[in-house]
């Protein structure tokens, strides 16, 4: 029997101790990122990027590596080829912008998008990294085997785990159609507000919250849309809260009426909630952006 307690207690000093090693400071080369970066070109724009992160505390980077970006808080989100299976598997690619274009790029996602909101959200919104790629590519991935490059999808803004990224940091920034402006623009807007209303800095409304029952279930979007839902797979007060910001500053008010303002009590309820609640608190009016051409 005291042979049988000394082995435990020698196999708990030895895991003890592996588990102590485990614990050791990593001593390699770590990646960086403070204001000491900037700038980082010798360009007419750093002293735009400079002024940013002076008031902002972001900092705008057209260099970065892919460790910069990669990793979500439980995987790499870098689209790659599995071998073992011949499958495509989903996920992204950031690429470095043309520090020719970044000028034009940075003016961009400044008039479209952060001069929508007060510096003051801004600063909460706006995580230590905002990346100035050429391209922001996402691969959907297959489950069958390999995704042509026509069918990947080329986005305007993302969302990652402590930085946002925008594209346009090429040639193509300098020919853009009003179109294509206003797409950006909202896709822009579109990132910044999910991601505050994701993370509670834009918390939903609890007069919003209370209008709708979400402990019920709803078989059909017409009994969604009675209760005060846009659509009925949509029920949690935030994600509500979500669904019905991206439809006001996507939609313009002629629509919102004759399509659900008119009709339904309690999304019009919901809708005077939410567009007096930003126009009070951030002073952004949301349908006005809705109702852009």
């Amino acid at each position: 029997m005291k042979r049988y307690i000394i082995a435990i207690l020698s196999c708990a000093t030895i895991m003890w101790s592996c588990s102590e090693e485990a614990l050791l400071p990593f001593d390699g080369p770590e990646p960086v990122v403070n204001e000491a970066i900037l700038p980082q070109g010798q360009h007419d724009y750093d002293a735009s990027i400079k002024a940013l992160y002076d008031r902002l505390g972001v900092i705008p980077m057209y260099r970065f590596t892919d460790e910069d970006w990669c990793w979500s808080v439980t995987s790499d989100i870098r689209m790659r080829y599995d071998y073992a299976r011949d499958v495509d598997h989903g996920g992204y690619l950031l690429v470095e912008a043309d520090e020719r274009y970044v000028g034009e790029q940075l003016a961009l996602v400044q008039t479209s998008v952060l001069d929508v909101f007060p510096d003051t959200l801004l600063r909460q919104l706006l995580p230590m990294k905002m990346l100035l790629a050429s391209d922001i590519i996402h691969n959907t991935g297959s489950l069958t085997g390999h995704l042509p490059e026509s069918d990947y999808r080329h986005e305007n803004a993302y969302s990652g785990y402590g930085y946002v990224a925008f594209s346009m940091g090429s040639e193509k920034v300098t020919s853009l159609t009003e179109a294509e402006r206003k797409t950006f623009r909202i896709d822009g807007l579109k990132m910044l507000l999910n991601r505050g209303i994701d993370n509670d800095i834009i918390p939903c409304d609890p007069d919003f919250a209370r209008v709708t029952d979400y402990t019920l279930s709803y078989a059909t979007t017409s009994d969604a849309n009675q209760a005060g839902l846009i659509n009925e797979y949509y029920l949690t007060p935030k994600s509500d809260w979500r669904i019905m910001v991206q439809n006001i500053i996507t939609t313009p008010y002629s629509t919102m009426a004759s399509k659900f303002l008119n009709k339904y009590p309690n999304i019009k309820k919901k809708y005077d909630i939410v567009t007096t609640y930003f126009i009070e608190h951030y002073g952004i009016d949301l349908q006005a952006i809705g109702n852009e051409p």
